[in-house]
């Protein structure tokens, strides 16, 4: 009832501050800009978007799923080593950008990408003789989903015990398991104020995505990952939210994608 009030007064709560001199496209980032431009042409009211996602408390780094999706493990493993030879046994992914890293990010942001490959709307060439439900049918999807978005990936390695004698196999293993994203060359600062500007109203002010509206994270990505894909997008070779996006992804410059890297990189510290 509330939401239709607000809809039929043109969202006039939402406008006491947020009036129309604030929301002057020209001022705002180019992906809001974008998004701004398109809602006022299609004669939507800001409640349309904004319904239940205005004036959130500030972004915490995600916390343990209280309720975690329960899955056959056995299976998971299964199905997870035709996934490690390229994404890692925990779903690390590579530093050189070929292959992301895969764990603790959304379920459904997993599963979305999955049955993109599958129907072919995102083509990615070493995905193809995977992504076919043969290979990947849907029950397979939920079980790999569910495992992979519950690894946990430690940022450091654990102190030793000196009262415990040192395995170095152990240790060894253990240290496969840990990511944490090298700093990447730029200018955190200017990236951390351009990221605010183009990309945090999406992706969370400290990069850990919106589950409730399926958008991923960007924090303990690898660095090389991000920009073969924001080149991707900038080609046309992969659609953002919005085919129009193309053209924003080709506006940004070299020196404001590196620093935008450069803070990405600071995020899993």
């Amino acid at each position: 009832r509330v939401w239709r009030a607000m809809k039929a007064s043109d969202s006039q709560e939402c406008r006491n501050c947020h009036n129309f001199s604030v929301m002057d496209t020209a001022g705002q980032g180019r992906f809001a800009g974008r998004i701004h431009a398109t809602a006022a042409k299609d004669g939507k009211a800001c409640i349309d978007c904004h319904k239940g996602i205005s004036h959130t408390l500030p972004q915490t780094p995600k916390q343990e799923d209280e309720n975690p999706i329960a899955y056959d493990r056995d299976l998971a493993h299964e199905i997870n080593q035709t996934c490690a030879p390229c994404h890692g046994r925990s779903g690390q992914g590579t530093p050189d950008g070929i292959y992301p890293r895969l764990a603790g990010l959304d379920p459904d942001y997993l599963t979305r990408q999955l049955e993109h490959f599958k129907a072919k709307t995102r083509i990615n060439i070493p995905m193809l003789p995977y992504a076919t439900e043969r290979e990947l049918p849907r029950d397979d999807i939920t079980t790999i989903v569910a495992h992979l978005s519950q690894q946990d990936l430690p940022t450091k390695l654990a102190s030793t015990d000196d009262a415990k004698p040192f395995d170095a196999l152990s240790r060894l293993q253990e240290s496969k398991a840990v990511l944490n994203i090298p700093l990447y060359p730029g200018d955190a600062a200017r990236g951390r104020r351009f990221y605010a500007r183009e990309c945090a109203s999406c992706h969370g002010r400290d990069g850990f995505g919106d589950r409730e509206r399926t958008i991923p994270q960007l924090a303990g990505q690898h660095s090389l990952y991000l920009k073969r894909q924001i080149a991707d997008f900038a080609g046309a070779k992969r659609i953002h939210d919005s085919a129009e996006d193309t053209e924003i992804f080709k506006s940004f410059s070299e020196t404001e994608i590196d620093n935008m890297l450069a803070y990405l990189s600071t995020l899993d510290d």
